[in-house]
């Protein structure tokens, strides 16, 4: 069906330039009117007269909003170009996010824009199309996504763009478990643990990983036997080991033991092993008692208590059903126009409930580990709501992880290869609905809370996880098509698609946090209700207008601060090549011999405040006369507004820093050094107006140090930006107070 689809609406390349033709032999483009395509990309259908509502293109109330465009659907994704320039882009959506696609109105009807294709996405986009009922357009686009909706998981994964880009993603250099346990102390000497190859094949299980983090003390054999008393053979191992402490946070399966209280000696002797450093083991079930309770009806349970002589704590997190119903709840709440109820519509999702429950749950287990309790964490098959947990403990508990290596292999450790269900929770095909579940997003929210409450301690921004909540289901990148490390290799992913990983090394401004400061202090997250909010960037996206992915979008973090900063930096120049030249005329106006071998401004503070760079038109041996020395003093006054403007210039700025600087984490628990620092920093805004540019000198050392610090991430062109500030401002507040006006000589 798809080829014939094709055959009676076929596109060829030619010179560069796509061309298009529809039944009638007419071309439907004439040009290649949006962003170059990517690697492996064809464009398989468009439609030459199309309209989509302007700026809002699923909230369109009437035809005066409709905007006559090109529609355009790739082997990726589905365009809308303007029609009036055919550069912008309204909107850009992947296929494989497309959840249906429903027609509204007859051919018969002749009015324009009633003829109408409604598209409903993955993630909360709703798109509405209008088309000309005499060309047969919209019949064609209907079948093609439809073919696209129905086609089945493995269709889809076959059919995904990844594969189309002969690009390969080389494992060692996001997954490398021997070197993360390494790091974090787990299998140096004496840290109790080491790397086994008993999953090698995955001979034991089929989600684990080949390689496994077990006790030292342990034989290969006493890890197998005990995977045969969990759950689809998964059996406890390290997730993270806790440097100071030396206490081990694990992760399983949940036990067999089924209604009888069934025990295995194999299990309890592994349970008895995972404590390194000689402390008490403390097992976490994440799900809720009752739901632990029902599952020993299928075989499942949980530990008792005397027979592991330990403690079994409930975190009382519900499974994949609740959040998926929690999810479309807020795909709802994103195109609601009821302003009256949509307080109780927020209320109603319970989004907040569940976030805080995951924050809350994590943030005890680094409190845990920090006290040296080791800690084994399972829900029922323990690749959903355990790997939120452990992920989110170790973000709290770990700097490195708040790093974009260190989240990227996080994520590659803990999820991709610890088998979380990607494709499954992703509900490519028509067949897969009912186990989809927005598992991942849901860690990702939690993420972005964090980065929320301490906006200076991770090194990648909001921009990354928007990126990844988009590479789930968009089939651009191979890294979360499969299941499990088993299917990754028999699919021969690795060496066929792209990594989304390495694109964002090749792309790392788009993805850095310019506050990033590198600080080992556990963060400490509050779940309070008033300190959550809604990740508006993924949910309200397309609320505000185009549809276009986190790439393509002209503001962000760095560009607007870097912009800040270069406008600065030019008006520094400016003024310090004026001042430079009113020195040397005003040294010559009084006849005095200047000084010579100072040609740096951080090397001014003994000579004349109006010392700046070099003068380049000031000639050599004149001798400005009476008028000329009267014209330069008015010259020096009209500088020294000049300085004082720019001083309160540059406390505004430091009034701004000095305001982001309250948000960031305090260094320690010393909670007065943190009221003293914020006392000074309202000290410092209160001045803003200060005339005595002496007392704005310790804020720009503040906004120095704030700017970017010698641990803050490589970025070349920022970098050159600050230095211009950090020469100019802060030495030129030490060595240019505002001069007092010269007299004229007679």
């Amino acid at each position: 069906m798809l080829k014939s689809l094709l055959a009676n609406f076929s596109v060829t390349e030619s010179g560069g330039s796509y061309q298009g033709t529809d039944d009638d032999g007419a071309k439907t483009i004439e040009e290649n009117p949006f962003t170059p395509l990517l690697q492996g990309e064809r464009i398989d259908l468009s439609v030459k007269e199309c309209y989509c509502p302007g700026e809002h293109p699923h909230l369109a109330a009437d035809d005066k909003n409709w905007v006559k465009g090109v529609l355009i659907i790739t082997s990726y994704r589905l365009l809308f170009v303007d029609g009036r320039d055919r550069t912008t882009l309204l909107f850009e959506v992947p296929l494989l996010k497309l959840k249906c696609v429903t027609k509204t109105g007859a051919a018969a009807n002749d009015k324009l824009f009633t003829y109408l294709l409604h598209l409903n996405f993955r993630d909360s986009c709703f798109i509405k199309l209008a088309f000309n009922p005499l060309d047969g357009s919209r019949r064609k686009v209907y079948e093609y996504l439809t073919l696209i909706i129905e086609s089945s998981p493995t269709d889809t994964r076959n059919k995904m763009f990844c594969f189309a880009q002969n690009k390969k993603t080389t494992l060692g250099r996001w997954f490398d478990p021997e070197q993360d346990f390494l790091r974090q102390g787990a299998t140096s000497t004496g840290g109790g643990w080491r790397m086994s190859t008993v999953n090698e094949n995955f001979k034991m299980c089929g989600t684990y990983p080949e390689k496994l983090c077990v006790p030292s003390t342990l034989t290969d054999s006493d890890v197998e036997n005990c995977s045969k008393f969990r759950m689809k053979n998964r059996a406890p191992v390290l997730s993270y080991y806790h440097k100071r402490t030396r206490a081990a946070m694990t992760r399983s399966s949940q036990p067999l033991t089924g209604l009888l209280g069934k025990r295995d000696a194999a299990d309890e002797k592994l349970v008895a092993s995972l404590s390194s450093n000689k402390n008490r083991i403390e097992i976490i079930d994440l799900r809720p008692r009752c739901n632990a309770e029902a599952q020993k009806l299928q075989g499942g349970g949980y530990e008792d208590e005397t027979a592991y002589d330990t403690t079994v704590t409930f975190a009382n997190i519900d499974n994949i059903h609740v959040i998926r119903e929690v999810y479309k709840k807020m795909e709802t709440l994103s195109i609601s126009p009821k302003i009256s109820r949509w307080l109780a519509m927020v209320d109603d999702t319970q989004c907040f409930t569940y976030l805080a429950l995951l924050m809350d749950s994590a943030n005890n287990c680094a409190k845990r580990l920090g006290e040296g309790v080791n800690l084994l964490l399972h829900c029922s098959d323990g690749w959903d709501r355990t790997a939120q947990v452990v992920s989110l403990t170790q973000l709290l508990i770990d700097p490195h992880c708040r790093t974009i290596q260190g989240f990227s292999r996080l994520v590659e450790r803990e999820w991709v290869h610890a088998g979380h269900k990607f494709k499954t929770r992703s509900g490519f095909g028509a067949s897969s609905s009912h186990d989809a579940s927005p598992i991942f997003l849901q860690f990702l929210d939690c993420t972005y809370q964090l980065l929320n409450q301490f906006p200076t301690s991770f090194e990648f921004s909001h921009d990354l996880l928007l990126l990844l909540a988009d590479s789930v289901s968009s089939g651009r990148f191979g890294t979360f098509i499969c299941d499990n490390s088993k299917e990754i290799r028999d699919s021969n992913i690795l060496p066929n698609t792209p990594s989304v990983w390495d694109y964002v090394q090749d792309n790392p401004s788009e993805h850095r946090n310019v506050w990033y400061e590198k600080t080992d202090v556990t963060l400490e997250p509050d779940t309070r209700p008033h300190a959550l909010f809604i990740w508006k960037e993924y949910f309200f996206r397309y609320s505000g207008g185009k549809a276009v992915p986190p790439d393509k979008r002209k503001l962000n973090s760095n560009a607007k601060w870097e912009g800040v900063a270069r406008e600065l930096a030019g008006v520094l120049k400016r003024v310090q090549n004026e001042l430079w030249t009113a020195r040397r005329r005003l040294w010559k106006a009084y006849g005095e011999q200047e000084p010579a071998g100072e040609g740096r401004v951080g090397s001014l503070t003994a000579m004349s405040p109006l010392a700046g760079l070099v003068c380049e038109d000031a000639e050599e041996g004149s001798s400005p006369g009476r008028d000329d020395c009267a014209g330069l003093a008015g010259l020096q006054r009209e500088y020294e507004m000049e300085i004082k403007r720019l001083h309160r210039e540059k406390a505004l700025m430091a009034k701004e820093i000095n305001r982001l600087r309250r948000s960031r984490p305090a260094p320690d628990d010393d909670t007065s050094t943190v009221s003293s620092e914020n006392n000074h920093d309202d000290n410092q805004a209160s001045s803003v107006l200060a005339d005595d540019p002496e007392d704005l000198t310790e804020d720009f050392d503040n906004f120095d140090n704030f700017w970017l610090t010698a641990d803050s991430p490589p970025n070349a062109s920022f970098g050159s930006t600050h230095s211009h500030i950090h020469m100019g401002y802060r030495d030129f507040s030490e060595a240019y107070p505002v001069p007092p006006s010269p007299s004229v000589p007679s």
